[in-house]
């Protein structure tokens, strides 16, 4: 099962195997909406939204309910980037069916918040920043880690902001913290500034070139170790 750790099933995967892949049932979208509430930290995001404009008509936040959706979409957002990826599990069917009854444009790219992503996916990552338009809103799940590091991304390629100037959307105001495991997003950009960025490359040209998710880790575990 793709939430499974060690071989064991993680709590609420029942939720997910009694939707499978379809919310029309009442009883699969009331298990999605508990699995959402619970299990995915849903109950605290009911007061903490961890929602901030990082650009004209570009917002970040955790994982929107339906009605953050609908209060979005009233206040002229027209497109959900959702960075968790596309899935068939009960609270993805729910965003799902929920932009599509308000006229949002979902989006989805799966990146993880404790692994620095492919070339692949850092390419198409970029050409997808490249892409969009205001007014929108990235989301993960807790709208720290994989969003900082997509508004990062934004500030750097749409706003022309420097790397250093950029990684303030990565920071403990938006509950990220750098010496964790899910600092290596954070770790991409040092290693651009470094490699890249002081070589006059582009951000597109030292992905394509250059960019290692495995150097990247290594650097990001010396890091670590540097500030031990």
């Amino acid at each position: 099962m793709e939430n499974s750790k060690a071989g064991r099933p993680v709590m609420g995967d029942w939720a997910l195997d009694v939707c499978d892949g379809d919310v029309s049932p009442q009883t699969a979208r009331t298990l999605a909406r508990l699995y959402l509430l619970i299990f995915d930290h849903g109950l605290a995001r009911l007061v903490w939204k961890n929602r901030f404009e990082i650009a004209p008509g570009i917002w970040r936040s955790n994982q929107p309910a339906e009605a953050d959706l609908a209060r979005m979409r009233a206040a002229g957002i027209t497109t959900i980037v959702n960075l968790r990826g596309a899935s068939n599990r009960g609270y993805r069917l729910l965003e799902d069916e929920c932009c599509r009854g308000l006229g949002l444009d979902l989006v989805h790219i799966r990146l993880t918040a404790k692994r620095a992503p492919s070339r692949e996916t850092l390419l198409d990552l970029v050409d997808l920043i490249q892409r969009l338009q205001p007014p929108l809103l990235l989301h993960c799940k807790s709208g720290a880690d994989r969003t900082g590091f997509v508004a990062a991304l934004w500030r750097l390629l749409r706003e022309g902001d420097s790397v250093e100037a950029a990684m303030r959307q990565l920071s403990p105001r938006y509950g990220h913290f750098p010496r964790c495991r899910r600092g290596v997003q954070g770790q991409i950009l040092r290693s651009y500034a470094r490699d890249g960025a002081a070589e006059g490359l582009s951000f597109r040209s030292w992905v394509a070139n250059r960019y290692s998710p495995d150097a990247v880790t290594r650097d990001f575990q010396h890091w670590l170790a540097g500030a031990r």
